[in-house]
């Protein structure tokens, strides 16, 4: 059965999502907790989420603050630490629902929220077993990957004009998340994509082609693969796509191999988008096998 949910974060910001609940039996149930990607939004994680709930799992499935119908002000804003504990109260309402077991909790992220849950797995001990897909790891290895020294600094330059605005009281800035114009993708949050993309993303719902300014800012300097090496004892797989030209494998690579055992890889010949869609049959399925050996046992 999946149902609507609200809840409230520590300081009552209401988050929206789905709870689909395992009808199998009356007993608690392993759940897992999911959450989307850099200005993503869980329309695109909804077949993950079915996928999870029909192998016997329940899932809960939420947005960020500020995106979809999650609230939060000002729009379309990403503050990563924000998103943390955020997460964590997102595991806390799972937890006082009737039929999940407590102690029973997985968390599975992508993108963005696949450097989250890395975070989470080494700060969070109720957290049982963490799936990272297509992880973003290392704000200050990524960001040279997607722009050039000169544009970093412009990028920087506006990152302190910004902060001096926002204290002023002003309205925050918005910068588009993609570009298909490839002389102005220097000015979009993740730079260049195509336009046929950009229509495909705005078909999902709730999806905007923006961001703050301050996001780009977090963006370039959160660094969650930095707790990789504390995950353990907690199991830990990552998904990584051979091709991933958002979060480039070999940046992912050398953050697993920091972490200790237990751990699993799973490397794909895909890139970062086809992760949803070419790649979902394995993909889920390592997910689940993951989730499976270290919460059904």
């Amino acid at each position: 059965m999946k149902s609507d949910i609200k809840f409230k974060t520590e300081d009552g910001i209401g988050l929206s999502g789905f709870f689909y609940e395992d009808e199998s039996s009356n007993e608690p149930k392993p759940t897992i907790v999911m959450a989307h990607g850099f200005t993503g939004v869980i329309d695109a994680l909804k077949d993950y989420a079915d996928f999870f709930h029909k192998s016997g799992f329940n899932v809960l499935l939420y947005e960020h603050r500020s995106f979809g119908k999650s609230e939060g002000v000002p729009r379309f804003d990403i503050n990563p630490y924000q998103q943390l504990s955020d997460f964590r109260d997102a595991i806390t309402y799972a937890q006082s629902l009737p039929k999940v077991d407590a102690k029973k909790i997985g968390i599975w992220g992508s993108s963005y929220a696949g450097g989250h849950v890395i975070a989470l797995g080494a700060c969070d001990r109720r957290v049982q077993c963490v799936v990272s897909q297509i992880p973003y790891v290392s704000g200050h290895d990524n960001a040279p990957r997607i722009y050039s020294s000169d544009v970093i600094k412009g990028w920087q330059k506006k990152f302190i004009e910004e902060r001096i605005s926002l204290a002023n009281g002003n309205e925050p800035t918005y910068v588009p998340v993609f570009s298909s114009d490839k002389n102005t993708s220097h000015m979009a949050a993740l730079g260049y994509a195509s336009e046929r993309f950009i229509e495909a993303s705005e078909s999902s719902e709730g999806w905007v082609n923006k961001v703050t300014l301050r996001s780009v800012e977090y963006f370039m300097e959160y660094e969650p693969g930095g707790f990789a090496e504390f995950v353990s004892p907690t199991p830990l797989l990552m998904i990584i796509g051979a091709k991933d030209n958002v979060n480039p494998s070999d940046i992912s690579l050398k953050i697993y191999e920091k972490a200790l055992h237990p751990k699993h890889v799973v490397v794909h010949p895909g890139g970062h988008f086809g992760t949803y869609t070419l790649q979902f049959s394995e993909s889920s399925g390592a997910a689940l096998e993951w989730f499976k050996r270290y919460l059904m046992n």
